[in-house]
């Protein structure tokens, strides 16, 4: 199972539109999608999750996207305005010939501001320039593409005294996702199972090994899919989902790629 950021018009129901890049590394999915699926080819389908929604908090929304990350921006910036609200957006490529959907981010028009061949610096100061023209009590940021982009943003926004609930983001793969550790134990706390976790391993595959099937879809720690809700034990985050304020509260684990620390993890499961 793969996931994949639906572009759709608020004014187009009859179907999914959405962007598939094709990855040189890829696991399996993209490069399926590219080969495989033809005219014709029937895939199945879950109804439409949102992990990575526009919140109605009544501040302006920037848009940051680089790559195939304006999938999700693009969506945000179609709904934004087809209710005529004020946003702005912002696109990273590395040329004009590696923007997707060329169509749909014209008819954005003066709203999208388009950025090709930026080196790092550049890219770096382009993003400063953005952040000291927001203001962090009016102003909120939504960001979607590659993970030095996304930690540029978050990092100069933060400088910027943006508050960490202000500043939103979607990842589409975690670079954080080793799953080398201490053993510990897993008890699962609606069946009574209790089974040991070794280095190595993630509680997913230990979970399926005795019986209990997680759903999962990246397996990477970004999708939110596999979240389990926490009862007890000291936990060692490698998720790029989670807030800090949700790590915090110990209450959530993303058993693709996450672990405790020692000792017992107790599960609602």
């Amino acid at each position: 199972m793969r996931q994949y950021s639906v572009v759709n018009r608020p004014d187009e129901p009859d179907g999914f539109v959405i962007g598939v890049k094709l990855e040189a590394a890829s696991r399996g999915g993209s490069r399926s999608m590219h080969e495989s699926v033809q005219v014709g080819a029937e895939l199945t389908v879950s109804v439409p999750r949102n992990g990575f929604p526009l919140r109605a908090s009544g501040k302006r929304p920037t848009l940051i996207a680089g790559g195939i990350g304006i999938t999700p921006i693009l969506s945000m910036a179609q709904a934004l305005a087809h209710s005529s609200l004020p946003y702005t957006a912002h696109y990273f490529v590395r040329s004009p010939k590696h923007v997707p959907f060329g169509d749909r981010l014209k008819a954005l028009g003066g709203s999208l501001n388009l950025y090709s061949a930026l080196d790092v610096q550049a890219t770096l100061a382009q993003l400063g320039e953005l952040m000291e023209a927001l203001d962090p009590g009016q102003d909120e940021i939504y960001t979607c593409g590659p993970l030095p982009l996304i930690e540029a943003v978050t990092q100069l926004a933060s400088k910027r005294g943006f508050p960490d609930d202000s500043i939103r983001f979607e990842l589409f793969k975690n670079e954080d996702s080793a799953v080398d550790g201490l053993e510990f134990e897993v008890q699962l706390a609606r069946s009574g199972k209790t089974f040991k976790v070794p280095a190595g391993k993630t509680v997913v595959k230990a979970c399926a090994e005795h019986g209990v099937e997680i759903e999962t879809s990246c397996e990477q720690g970004v999708c939110g899919t596999c979240m389990v809700p926490v009862l007890s034990g000291e936990l060692d985050h490698h998720d790029a989902y989670l807030s800090k304020a949700e790590r915090s509260s110990g209450r959530w684990i993303m058993p693709c790629v996450s672990r405790a620390k020692s000792g017992t993890l107790v599960l609602d499961l």
